[in-house]
């Protein structure tokens, strides 16, 4: 699916979920049904089924695949601990997730700084925002407002539109890179 279709996709579900918020009267950022500890969401469909992992998420840099497929198995594992009701595993896969993001991150912007990329600043922004939009929906999990699941969720689909976007140009440009003569 080419990356603009995805993009679309990604604003149209902003968009509605926007409105549900907006008529619910909540602040949170992902609307709840009822209150608990880990409540159902709205977003309760096939976005909350294991990822597989794929030669589709593969960029072609070993190092950032390698982050990438350690990433999914530990949404998986977050998936599946949220479904158990497993607080402590809970706890501990955000954060191994966490770290291994923070790593992830660090890793890609030596390499868009090393390259000189022209996209460095946005794609930066882009790790920012997810790590502030974590943060909050973290808070929003501890208070009842959102689920597991559905922080597992955001992130998944989060990871699959930036792969697609922002990480397939900076693997092209690192492979155009490797393709200049010295």
């Amino acid at each position: 699916m080419p990356s603009t279709v995805i993009f679309i996709l990604l604003l149209n579900e902003l968009h509605e979920m926007l409105g549900k918020f907006r008529r619910h009267g909540r602040s949170s950022r992902l609307q709840t049904r009822q209150a608990g500890i880990y409540p159902q969401t709205h977003w309760t469909d096939h976005t909350m089924e294991a990822l597989e992992w794929s030669t589709a998420l593969e960029i072609g840099h070993t190092e950032i695949d390698d982050d990438h497929r350690a990433m999914v198995g530990l949404l998986n594992r977050l998936q599946e601990a949220s479904r158990r009701s497993d607080r402590v595993a809970t706890r501990a896969v955000l954060a191994a997730l966490e770290t291994l993001t923070r790593d992830h991150f660090a890793r890609e912007e030596h390499l868009m700084l090393d390259l000189h990329y022209e996209f460095t600043a946005r794609h930066q922004k882009e790790h920012v925002h997810l790590f502030d939009e974590v943060r909050a929906q973290i808070e929003e999990m501890n208070e009842g407002i959102v689920s597991v699941a559905a922080i597992a969720g955001f992130i998944k689909r989060w990871l699959i539109d930036h792969v697609e976007t922002s990480d397939r140009q900076l693997a092209a440009a690192l492979a155009r890179r490797r393709s200049q003569p010295l």
